[in-house]
């Protein structure tokens, strides 16, 4: 009697949105232009209830008008007219212009982001076997027309045959008048293995210069010169956090990004063989179709990781071992072996730092502890981002600190339980992980405690050096070498407590020496994270000796600060409890690597785990800790596998995947972790270290001309996008790959800039020698000399041929060319005819061809860099030896004494440029042996466009940089002015120009800072806010209160960084009386006019008006 409801609605040609329910009441629907009028149909619950249109006049019709929404109300009335109900209904009758999808679908896979019909680009992500996809838009007018992938179709199956396609979707209105095209973007994933191609100098053409691998939808930087073609992700992780290209150091403009299209066809056509070629398949296939080959591949193999398949039972300790491994188990890993023998010297006591997680308000019931401390690490795994996490990530950080304190609370009821313990590592390890990773959780007091104790270090290490007489500007060895005479003498005077603690600050300082050394820090650092879970898993070993897991972690943690011998023996305890374990293999094979005595069995260890990757790749990230995922590619540990693999093509196993494939993919892996990590700290830094120092390897196990031209040049590029700390170990590879580039084409500028890069940083780190920095000067004019010039014409600079290193070089090449001379000799006498008649010209008699062979090989060897600049001359000239040191780390802003908030870091163009090729020459009889001491000289130029030398930005501000170590500070200004002409965002050069000024001419300076083209306030950075605080210091330095750019730059200062900043200012103005600036600045942080009522009531209040 009183059911005021409807059963049902509906209307002609069009659906209701949402779905009729009885509840609802509100309903849209859209129908196309030509529909001049909607039939509404309904029926009432209760039969005896009515329902009619309102205005409707009893009509069950309802007029709409094109290109607008038309409201239709019902009203429903009870039997006993009690109750009323509306349903409404807004109907949107298409206008005939109207060019909108209504749905848009995607199979396999899904849209990023969800469809909406204002949006008009998609992306989709799928597997890298997926070679087709179907595309099917929905159109809400019948009356459009519809265009997939350039065909008039209703939906279309499109092929993928590279890395990705673009498929367009055309609707048309109904009257022809208007067109809008959505975009769907899809990507197909890495392929799971690197394929080797079968034409080498194909795959050149197409080979990534970050993962050496077939370029994976490849882009390229509009405007870099020369252009280089990358994978995108690996593009990607280069620039991670800049926007500087890493190459010409020039400011990246809007859509920088290119897709190079003619890249994708050539990588898509590369003939390529199965990664199964080594178990017989003979399959060679364009690479876009080796996915339906791969997958079903009948030579497809999984690896036995356990070595089951082979196992034996060890005689002496009864385990099960794989066969090929039991004379190692035997000799090193067996518990009857010298090597598995291990202990742990170290006693559980309550650290300092571990009192503050002791929260005496918890509840002393275990049982709620537990309970709670699993609810919070529960909610902290189901929260682990996988990108980069926004305000969230504190929540997370807040999450793991209160599961430190429930753990740490825990253990102060259970001191001597091994579990809890090793639970407080892992938290603490994670803590690490998620402030590396992520930049999360990074400003607590541990960090400010781990770096005051750091400066702390620091003093005491340069007190110790101005006792020897030793500068504080000094490099690394020359203070390595303080503290080690401190230390002798202080042993030899038998203070052994005192000598005891300079032999630890020797170990903390030497950790500097290479890469891995900033991780080493934080891991033996008790104020850090990382430092204080490595004490816990000792904690934990330390109660339960035989534990495997607690073995295993902490080995990694040894890994992690550079003791390798500690780590072997745990690593080998491990093995003698489980054998089979891959992990603590692959780990072992790390710190075995470099004892020439088990090279081998390194080998075999670490393509273990580079397999066991392999085979986990597709299984994604385990739940749990980010620490405890052994194989994920962001992990500092796993991710030393590869560079240590790629330093032993000579132990390579055979019968299993090649060397090459090995590398390349590790590369890839390492790529991906690199991308992972969205915080520029140790974890990224050490995998842009590894990835250079696999590219180093891979270059010196090359012996192919041409690929080795390529890999320099691209290496050296690489070199200079990572952007790396300082170090002398960066600083050899670098000019190892400098000499060779320059030797082959010493007229290439930006090979020259790459080695005088690698010259500049021996100087700083290790030398401070005066010899070392003329010769990074004599390179660098020598490079600029060439600008504008043929980077193949014949050098006129003799400044870098004088150089020892190329004469050293020269002279290698020099005895290779009379050994190759002698060989060709030998073997052609026998054949010779004591009366022959000369030959016809062009011929030769086969010993003239054989000599005229030598000769000419020998010279374009030489002027290729002939096999011995590539062997051991390949290696940069010997140094002198100052102390064992292997090498230094030091960021180039601290070697330059520069602030640490100084915009983009600057490196070199390195490695010779891809155009420059040494042309054939035709044949041509032997030259005389005089010649050979000579420099090769360079052939025929090749066919094709001349590459111009370009100028260089890297060049002027390292020579600048020289220049002002030299003291020539006029001439070192004008390279600064000249950087600043050619790069106007490169923060560097205004800074180390205005400090070069600052002392003598500060109004000069200040017009150095003041050219600088600052963006809108909203736009700025920390960078641009140096510049800003330089200029304030030197006019309010100078009392120039009333100079028109004071005010400018007040406000800017406060806005980037606050107005305590500039209080101190603030309060001298004041003080001066210099009202109409302050309020001026006041005015301007608040954005507000001066006029404006509220900055009048505060001037006024502050007696300025």
């Amino acid at each position: 009697m009183d059911d005021a409801n409807l059963k049902a609605l509906r209307l002609s040609g069009a659906e209701l949105a949402p779905a009729f329910h009885t509840d609802t009441t509100l309903y849209s629907a859209t129908v196309g232009s030509a529909v001049e009028k909607v039939s509404v149909s309904w029926s009432t619950r209760d039969q005896s209830a009515s329902c009619e249109i309102k205005g409707g006049r009893g009509q069950k019709s309802v007029a709409v008008e094109a290109g607008k929404t038309t409201e239709v109300v019902l009203v429903c009335c009870s039997e006993d007219g009690s109750n009323t109900k509306q349903y409404v209904v807004r109907v949107t009758r298409l206008s005939p212009s109207d060019a909108t999808l209504s749905a848009l679908a995607v199979s396999p896979g899904a849209l990023a982001p969800a469809f909406h019909p204002r949006d008009t680009e998609y992306s989709v992500s799928v597997g890298w076997a997926v070679a087709e996809v179907t595309i099917q838009p929905t159109v809400p007018d019948p009356k459009m027309k519809l265009e997939v992938n350039g065909s008039l179709q209703s939906k279309a199956s499109v092929s993928i045959k590279g890395g990705k396609v673009v498929v367009p979707v055309k609707v048309t209105s109904p009257d022809g008048t208007k067109c809008v095209t959505y975009s769907v973007e899809v990507r197909r994933s890495r392929p799971p293995v690197p394929f080797l191609p079968v034409d080498r100098s194909q795959f050149l053409q197409v080979m990534c210069p970050v993962c050496l691998n077939i370029v994976h939808c490849p882009v390229y930087i509009q405007g870099s010169e020369p252009r280089v073609t990358f994978c995108s992700d690996c593009l990607s992780a280069l620039l991670k956090g800049k926007n500087i290209d890493p190459f010409t150091k020039e400011l990246l403009q809007p859509g920088f990004r290119v897709d190079d299209e003619d890249a994708e066809k050539l990588s898509a056509a590369l003939m390529v063989q199965c990664p199964f070629t080594f178990n017989g398949c003979q399959v060679k296939c364009p690479h876009s179709e080796m996915a339906a080959h791969f997958s079903g591949c009948p030579k497809k193999v999984e690896f036995d990781l356990s070595g089951k398949a082979d196992g034996k039972t060890c005689d002496k300790c009864g385990k099960t071992v794989s066969g090929a491994e039991m004379s190692w188990h035997l000799a090193n890993w067996c518990t009857s072996a010298q090597g598995s023998n291990f202990s742990l010297k170290h006693s559980v006591t309550v650290k300092s730092w571990e009192k503050p997680l002791r929260d005496l308000t918890i509840d002393d019931d275990e049982k709620l502890i537990e309970e709670e401390l699993n609810k919070t690490l529960g909610e902290y795994f189901s929260n682990i981002p996988r990108e980069k996490p926004d305000n969230s990530g504190n929540d997370l950080a807040r999450l793991l600190k209160r599961a430190a304190v429930l753990a740490g609370t825990w253990i102060g009821n259970r001191p001597k339980d091994a579990k809890l313990h090793f639970k407080l590592a892992m938290i603490l390890e994670e803590i690490h992980v998620l402030s590396d990773m992520y930049g999360v959780g990074e400003e607590d007091e541990s960090s400010r405690d781990s770096e005051a104790v750091a400066a702390s270090k620091e003093d005491e290490v340069n007190g110790i050096c101005r006792l020897h007489n030793v500068p504080v500007t000094a490099g690394l060895t020359d203070k390595l070498k303080a503290i080690d005479a401190e230390y002798q003498q202080l042993k030899n005077a038998g203070n052994s407590a005192k000598a005891d603690q300079v032999s630890l600050l020797y170990a903390w300082k030497s950790k500097q020496a290479t890469q891995e050394g900033k991780l080493a820090a934080s891991a033996s650092d008790d104020c850090s994270p990382l430092g204080q879970a490595v004490q816990k898993y000792r904690d934990a070993l330390s109660l339960d000796p035989k534990n495997a897991d607690y073995l295993f972690n902490y080995g990694r943690m040894c890994l992690l600060m550079g003791d390798l011998e500690e780590a072997r023996k745990v690593f080998q305890n491990n093995l003698s409890q489980r054998p089979s374990h891959v992990p603590s293999k692959a780990y072992l094979g790390i710190c075995i690597s470099d004892d020439p005595i088990r090279k081998k069995e390194a080998a075999h260890f670490l393509l273990l785990g580079l397999k066991q990757k392999m085979q986990d790749q597709n299984s994604g990230r385990k739940a749990g800790f980010l620490a405890e995922d052994v194989w994920t590619d962001c992990n500092p540990a796993t991710a030393r596998i590869v560079a240590k693999l790629a330093a032993l093509k000579a132990e390579w196993p055979e019968s299993t995947i090649g060397y090459e494939e090995g590398v390349m993919f590790g590369l890839s892996g390492l790529v991906t972790g690199l991308s992972s990590i969205f915080n520029r700290r140790e974890s990224m830094d050490q995998m842009l270290w590894l990835i250079v120092k696999t590219h180093n390897e891979r270059l010196k196990s090359s012996s192919d001309e041409a690929e080795r031209k390529r890999l320099i040049h691209r290496f050296g590029m690489l070199i200079s996008g990572c952007e790396l700390p300082a170090s002398l170990e960066l600083a050899n590879i670098q000019r190892s790959v400098g000499e060779e580039a320059v030797f082959a084409h010493p007229s290439d500028s930006s090979a020259l800039t790459l080695l005088a890069e690698a010259q500049f940083a021996y100087y700083e780190l290790v030398s401070q020698s005066e010899a070392d920095l003329a010769l990074a000067v004599a390179t660098l004019r020598a490079g600029l000399s060439l600008e504008g010039r043929s980077s193949d014409a014949a050098p006129e600079e003799a400044a870098v041929r004088s150089q020892p290193w190329f004469q050293h070089r020269l002279k290698a090449r020099e005895e290779e060319e009379k050994r190759k001379a002698e060989e060709a000799a030998k073997a052609a006498a026998p054949a010779a005819k004591p009366a022959a008649a000369a030959p016809p010209a062009g011929r030769g008699a086969p010993a003239a061809r054989g000599g005229a062979s030598a000769a000419r090989g020998g010279q374009r060897g030489a002027a290729r860099g002939a096999p011995a600049a590539r062997g051991a001359a390949a290696k940069p000239a010997p140094v002198p030896a100052k102390t064992p040191v292997r090498g230094a780390a030091a960021g180039r802003g601290a070697t330059r004494g520069a602030p640490p908030a100084r915009g983009s870091a600057v490196a070199g163009r390195g490695g010779a440029n891809p155009h420059t090729c040494v042309g054939q020459e035709k044949p041509k009889e032997p030259e005389p042996a005089k010649e050979a001491a000579q420099p090769a000289k360079e052939e025929a130029a090749p066919k094709g466009p001349v590459q111009l030398n370009k100028k260089s930005v890297t060049a002027r501000l390292l020579l600048a940089r020289c220049l002002a170590k030299q003291g020539a500070l006029e001439e070192a200004k004008k390279y600064y002015m000249e950087t600043i002409e050619l790069a106007p965002h490169m923060h560097d050069a205004y800074i180390e120009a205005g400090e070069l000024l600052a002392a003598t001419d500060p109004e000069g300076a200040v017009e150095v800072y003041s050219r600088y083209p600052f963006a809108d306030l909203e736009e700025e950075n920390y960078s641009d806010a140096f510049l800003h605080g330089e200029i304030v210091r030197l006019l309010m330095k100078g009392g120039r209160y009333d100079d028109g750019r004071l005010a400018r730059h007040m406000v800017a200062l406060g806005v980037i960084l606050g107005k305590p900043v500039i209080q101190p200012h603030i309060d001298t103005l004041d003080a001066k009386g210099k009202y109409g600036i302050l309020m001026h600045v006041f005015a301007g942080i608040n954005r507000k006019p001066e006029d404006d009522p509220d900055m009048v009531q505060f001037f006024k209040l502050k007696c300025w008006l």
